[in-house]
């Protein structure tokens, strides 16, 4: 089942959204909000979930099909001013990724959110500094799965495909493992669709950031 040992890794590349990040809440209230200001009914929670995952465009037009560019300027109003306040760093990722970099991993961060938003995200928090690479999407990168962001940060830190786990909380997040030949893990904690993460089948199925720690034999070391 699984690619190659977890001993062998050196890299250990994370998503942002819903894998560190948790955003969920304000994307919610934020459709909700749209479809609030355009008389709409608002999206599920379940649609919401199952567009999560593709591309921002296009979950708006799923969730929108006939008010799709003034339901995305309400959204991103609603999230641009509340992202700060709701979002937060899931429990135990900045110890978590501080012990893995005490154990001598690199550590990378892999996203198709937009590098405007993504970058001020990350640096409202107190992991920003941890991080050996961090590619959030711009102009001209294809969205994941196709392997070509993994591939960058593989070669920005000469790291061979053997050596890298890649972790995230959605199927596209499996599947883009699986394309660059690298191993992976389903960041449950986060999912807002673990059927559809499970279905492809990654190596590692982690419910809880603590169990990243384990699986890597990592051990809490004292500050230095």
């Amino acid at each position: 089942m699984y690619n190659t040992t977890i001993d062998a890794m050196k890299l250990i590349v994370f998503d942002w959204d819903q894998t560190l990040w948790s955003s969920w809440d304000v994307h919610v209230m934020a459709a909700q909000y749209a479809a609030d200001v355009l008389g709409l009914p608002a999206p599920s929670k379940k649609w919401i979930a199952h567009t999560f995952s593709v591309p921002f465009a296009r979950h708006m037009k799923l969730l929108f099909p006939r008010d799709t560019q003034e339901a995305t300027r309400h959204y991103m109003h609603f999230y641009h001013t509340n992202v700060k306040k709701i979002g937060h760093l899931f429990d135990g990722v900045p110890e978590t990724l501080a012990a893995l970099k005490d154990n001598g991993y690199m550590v990378a961060l892999l996203s198709d959110k937009r590098d405007t938003y993504g970058s001020q995200e990350l640096k409202t928090t107190v992991i920003a500094d941890l991080f050996d690479y961090v590619l959030f999407l711009s102009d001209g990168r294809p969205y994941k799965p196709d392997p070509e962001g993994l591939q960058q940060v593989m070669d920005a830190l000469s790291v061979k495909k053997e050596q890298v786990l890649y972790v995230g909380d959605s199927y596209v997040d499996i599947q883009c493992a699986r394309r660059t030949g690298v191993t992976s893990a389903a960041a449950l904690w986060g999912s807002v669709n673990a059927e559809a993460v499970l279905r492809e089948r990654p190596d590692y199925v982690w419910k809880q950031v603590s169990e990243v720690i384990g699986a890597l034999k990592c051990s809490f070391l004292p500050p230095h």
